[in-house]
């Protein structure tokens, strides 16, 4: 029932009622605010290998590009913002289960949070994780945050070229998903990408 009452949530959250596309074995979410962005999948589609070591019983998992100091809780204000804009940090992948999203990191505001759900096959499922796999370092070791989140290192610095943003635009890219890639790290574009993409992804074959 909660998983039934999240989805028809999602769904309002859109920019219209959805429609049955030809071929849904899954669906694939993008979160996005006015700062922060990124992905939620259904527990049973995440790689199990990446997920947090306390989960518990939550049935959704976040997926989420980040800078290290920044995601811990050992940045923030605006002289470490004014670093981040002139040198790369040390970027990761934060993976969370959750009953739905939250953050409040950095400029986060969860009620400002606006959601996309993209019905996805399951060729175009395995597609995303191998592009998420891509992203985290391999023999990288998974870095506890709290009870049911977790940092995996990642193969690319953290920088306002290579942010949230161009990790959330590249993973939808790879099921398929064609959105505009933002400029630099601005959300207003990236949100307006999502709703184009949408609804050319809703629109009838």
């Amino acid at each position: 029932m909660r998983g039934m009452i999240l989805f028809c949530v999602v769904l309002c959250g859109c920019a219209a009622p959805s429609r049955p596309t030809a071929v849904s074995d899954g669906i694939v979410i993008a979160f996005a605010d006015d700062f922060h962005s990124g992905i939620v999948l259904e527990r049973a589609a995440a790689p199990p290998a990446l997920l947090p070591a306390q989960v518990g019983g939550a049935p959704w998992i976040a997926f989420h590009f980040g800078e290290r100091q920044w995601i811990r809780g050992e940045a923030d204000g605006v002289w470490d913002a004014l670093r981040l804009g002139v040198c790369s940090g040390d970027g990761g992948v934060q993976v969370d289960g959750v009953t739905w999203w939250v953050h409040a990191r950095g400029g986060t505001d969860p009620s400002r949070v606006r959601v996309w759900a993209f019905p996805v096959s399951s060729a175009e499922l395995a597609s995303l994780q191998a592009r998420l796999d891509s992203w985290i370092s391999p023999g990288g070791d998974r870095e506890p945050i709290r009870p049911g989140s977790c940092w995996w290192p990642a193969q690319r610095g953290w920088s306002v070229r290579t942010n949230c943003h161009d990790f959330t635009v590249d993973l939808l890219h790879a099921a398929g998903i064609q959105v505009d890639q933002p400029p630099i790290m601005l959300a207003a574009p990236l949100r307006a990408a999502l709703d184009r993409a949408w609804s050319a992804r809703d629109l009838p074959p």
